[in-house]
């Protein structure tokens, strides 16, 4: 029993590439070792991005909730205009009869 499983396990290995041995393999660790170096200083560009597009959301906000308080200002303005145009026509109106 313990035969057949050495005899599988070195069929196995005879299967795997033979670039996991050697300079093959130290070339994939290295080339490992320098994405792993380059995430940090990626990951804070990131957050530094995200940092400043949070910044200018909230610009934004502001800039769209004074035009909204505008619109609303003016809305009303309108309202009061069209208020006194009809009792300025309701009045004339009234002295032509």
């Amino acid at each position: 029993m313990v035969l057949g499983g050495t005899n599988a396990t070195v069929l196995a290995m005879e299967k795997v590439p033979r670039r996991c041995c050697g300079l093959g393999l130290l070339v994939d660790v290295t080339e490992a070792n320098d994405q792993v170096r380059l995430s940090p200083r990626q990951l804070r560009s990131a957050n530094a991005q995200v940092v400043e597009t949070m910044e200018q959301h909230t610009d934004v906000s502001g800039q769209v909730s004074t035009a909204a308080g505008q619109i609303a200002a003016a809305a009303g303005s309108l309202a009061a205009l069209a208020r006194n145009l009809e009792d300025t026509a309701t009045t004339v109106g009234a002295g032509q009869r």
